[in-house]
């Protein structure tokens, strides 16, 4: 948005050779607002401005505490596990909340099941939780914690994820007592 700003603005000075095609690509919307609406162009702006600052919110509000971000989860820097399996690399980068998956709504729009679709990414997520009895006996059988938390826990893992400096010198998978 800044950078089409930035753009118009250089437009707006006589500098027209910087606007490209792609550049109209934003007002598909508020184009379409004007020309199959009867709101005029004050209207028709002020909803997209709305549509765009509502739809950020709720994409920044449920992608930052997309049960990817935890101290506690594996992140780029912190020690990796000793085993490179692929499906254990999978485990350590999410949680599961488990009041998200109880919903399908829920569990579409704010990344449910997510262990399980780290595993299984083509699976249609209204499927996934019929995958639960065999990926808890799978992880019983080769003892692999996969441990959820609430969605409060997330929120706060998020912000305790932000203010850490250092990266996790414990595997996933050990506790400090296995070092």
């Amino acid at each position: 948005m800044i950078n089409f700003i930035t753009r118009m603005v250089m437009v707006c000075k006589g500098y027209i050779n910087s606007l490209t095609k792609e550049d109209l690509i934003p007002l598909i919307i508020p184009g379409s607002m004007l020309l199959f609406s009867n709101c005029g162009l004050k209207v028709a702006l002020l909803m997209w401005i709305w549509v765009i600052m509502t739809s950020g919110f709720f994409f920044g509000a449920i992608s930052l505490n997309g049960a990817h971000h935890h101290p506690e989860i594996f992140h780029d820097g912190d020690a990796p596990r000793v085993d490179k399996d692929w499906g254990l690399s999978q485990l350590d980068t999410v949680r599961d909340r488990p009041a998200i998956c109880k919903n399908l709504l829920l569990a579409l729009t704010n990344f449910g099941h997510h262990g399980l679709h780290h595993m299984f990414p083509t699976v249609d997520h209204s499927i996934l939780p019929q995958l639960y009895p065999v990926f808890r006996k799978t992880c019983e059988e080769f003892n692999v914690h996969f441990p959820p938390f609430t969605v409060l826990e997330g929120y706060k893992g998020q912000f305790l994820q932000l203010i850490r400096n250092e990266p996790n010198s414990i595997p996933p998978g050990e506790t400090a007592k296995n070092n």
